[in-house]
């Protein structure tokens, strides 16, 4: 048995949930979609706070009544150098054993075109959509008090992702800033009750302390002090999940020194802090003393790696995963900062293979986590699109942008579906070592790093994982802007799509909307949707939902402990329905698909706990278009 998959911890968690309302929600949207939540046009936006007036008289503006709440994400990561692994079931391990990975987001400022709560007709903005290789986002700006926009609140708790806001000083206007919070300690207290409260009310989950100015020694008791406050008022107004991070800047005796270590200089603050981001201009002889200096909390100390590459081990850019491959062999969490080069320094029109391609790079050091909550439902739209969608149709003409309007996403990279990528065009601009940093003209493999490991304790099940492709397509979809496009080389080749810890006492009810990418040809291609299952005695089965209505049996026959499953039947529908306990089960079966799409409703008894969700495509010249996968319980528990 695979070392982790079975821990009381995880039975205790996933026992404790219930029926989501807000995806149920999303399940009614698949019907009822508003164009003025996606092209914008109201002018309704979120904006930081510049001054400290500002923060003492903060104003509760009515989008946060928009924000979702912080979604469950399972106990149980898998290592991201076994996504791609074929030799059998993959073994978890629990999250808080493993290093963390910090995105801090920093672009041209902050509050583009993502400051819109209804969104934006400007199209081809920044997007993030690899959130299952990550644990806590940072939205970064030069403003004294950063407040997340809603798009990005929105867009990381659906991934179960902790967001944070920012709160910055800077020069001689960030003294002043000090200088009258610290005239007395009641003062003090007001100004951490007063952070406390404002993350409360737009409900993202903490903060990143960045004090680039020096404070006067006699004051530094007072910093700590603080510091100590924000902590303690933020768990005291019930607010358990945030997180306080201090950046590496000033250190205990209130001098502006950049340690790019944690040391007796800043510890100070570190003790008081559930996390330190270190500065970018380290070597490894600093994480080393790092991880000495932490003890048993290595895991809180994020070291810093600048993608821009600004005197940074590895120089960024494509070659950013050089810096994380080190601290990770030290032990360390990691700490990306401005990641969004690859929108903002190449070209916009190859961002989203350029995206992956950064990621890829990185999912190797990294560990992918993903949903496990019920019921489940998403189109995989990245929160942009061409057009509107709704059911397969054009809802509404006109490009949009809106990352609240995002739908989970994959767990693993997408493979790409142009294997290669060529050309002197994916360069590190900005970094130092521009010119050697170019990546080799030759090639550059999607997925590269470190080989898988073979577990010999793992159940062997055949997935023939590494062929084909699992690619972003923005051309045509189910709902929303984009949809996935799945296919390539190999019959029967799976891509997983999921690693999940979906939790079933009976009968789960599936629903598809596929779509042939060629319609024309003679045998249309089938997709399939494989489920890995755990039962209760922790022994393992595949379930393979059958895209199509005849065949579809090929590669399974000498395969022990697998399940086929049909399409229900249009007799079989009603009686799922008339026994469906909850609504959201109900509007599920409910959906019905159009131009081209068609949608199929499995039923598929599980008693134990879904691991993974994949597909693979029957065709191998063929592709096939995923526009929605839902998942619920028949009985409600």
């Amino acid at each position: 048995m695979a070392e982790g998959l079975v821990e009381g911890d995880m039975d205790a968690e996933l026992a404790a949930l219930t029926m989501d309302g807000s995806l149920c929600s999303d399940l009614s949207s698949l019907g009822d979609v508003e164009p003025r939540e996606y092209h914008g046009g109201d002018g309704a936006s979120c904006a930081p706070m510049s001054t400290l007036a500002e923060v003492w008289q903060w104003r509760r503006e009515p989008w946060a009544s928009l924000a979702t709440g912080l979604s469950p994400r399972s106990a149980l990561v898998l290592p991201g150098n076994r996504v791609h692994c074929s030799e059998g079931v993959q073994p978890r391990v629990h999250r808080d054993s493993v290093p963390k990975t910090l995105f801090c987001h920093d672009l041209k400022g902050g509050y583009l075109e993502d400051k819109f709560v209804n969104g934006s007709g400007v199209h081809g903005e920044y997007r993030f959509f690899h959130w299952s290789g990550i644990d806590t986002f940072i939205y970064f700006s030069h403003h004294l008090l950063t407040v997340p926009p809603l798009s990005w609140i929105n867009s990381g708790h659906l991934h179960g992702v902790p967001v944070l806001g920012t709160l910055i000083t800077e020069g001689q206007d960030g003294a002043k800033v000090w200088e009258d919070v610290f005239v007395d300690l009641p003062t003090t207290i007001r100004f951490a009750d007063t952070l406390a409260a404002i993350c409360r009310y737009y409900r993202f989950d903490g903060y990143l302390l960045n004090v680039e100015n020096e404070i006067p020694q006699e004051n530094v008791p007072k910093l700590i002090r603080f510091v100590s406050e924000l902590r303690a008022s933020l768990l005291r107004i019930g607010l358990k999940q945030a997180q306080v991070i201090w950046y590496d800047s000033v250190t205990c005796k209130g001098k502006l020194i950049w340690q790019n270590e944690l040391n007796k200089r800043n510890k100070c603050f570190f003790d008081l802090c559930d996390g330190i981001f270190l500065n970018y201009t380290w070597t490894k002889s600093h994480l080393e003393r790092s991880l000495k200096a932490a003890g048993a909390r290595c895991l809180d100390v994020y070291v810093g790696v600048d993608v821009f590459g600004r005197n940074c081990f590895g120089g960024g850019g494509f070659d950013s995963d050089k810096a994380v491959s080190v601290i990770r062999s030290v032990g360390l969490s990691v700490a990306l900062f401005a990641a969004s080069w690859t929108h903002e320094r190449l070209d916009r029109r190859n961002f989203t293979y350029l995206e992956y391609l950064f990621w890829q790079k990185l999912w190797p050091y990294l560990y992918v986590h993903g949903p496990i909550k019920l019921p489940f439902s998403t189109s995989f739209c990245q929160g942009y699109g061409i057009n509107i969608h709704k059911n397969g149709e054009v809802y509404s003409s006109g490009p949009w942008y809106n990352l609240r309007k995002q739908q989970y996403q994959p767990c693993t990279p997408s493979m790409l579906e142009q294997q290669r990528i060529y050309g002197s065009h994916v360069k590190n601009p900005g970094s130092s070592q521009a010119d050697s940093n170019a990546i080799p003209s030759d090639i550059v493999a999607a997925g590269s790093g470190p080989p898988c490991l073979k577990d010999e304790d793992s159940f062997s099940i055949s997935t023939q994982l590494g062929q084909g492709y699992v690619a972003h397509e923005n051309q045509d979809a189910f709902y929303g802007g984009s949809c996935l496009k799945i296919g390539g080389r190999g019959c029967y080749s799976m891509k997983r799509m999921l690693i999940c810890g979906f939790r079933s006492a009976g009968i789960l009810v599936v629903s598809v909307a596929t779509k042939v990418t060629s319609p024309t040809v003679i045998t249309l291609p089938a997709l399939n949707i494989l489920m890995l299952v755990q039962d209760r005695d922790g022994c393992y089965s595949k379930h393979v939902l059958v895209g199509a209505e005849q065949g579809g049996e090929e590669g399974y026959e000498n395969e022990c402990a697998v399940h086929l499953h049909r399409p229900l039947m249009e007799g079989e529908l009603a009686q799922i329905r008339s026994s469906a306990v909850e609504q959201c089960t109900q509007k599920q079966l409910n959906i019905e698909g159009s131009n081209g799409w068609e949608v199929r409703h499995f039923s598929v008894e599980v008693f134990g706990v879904v691991l993974e969700m994949g597909a693979e495509v029957s065709s191998p010249d063929e592709a096939v278009y995923l526009g929605w996968l839902a998942i619920s319980r028949l009985d409600g528990y």
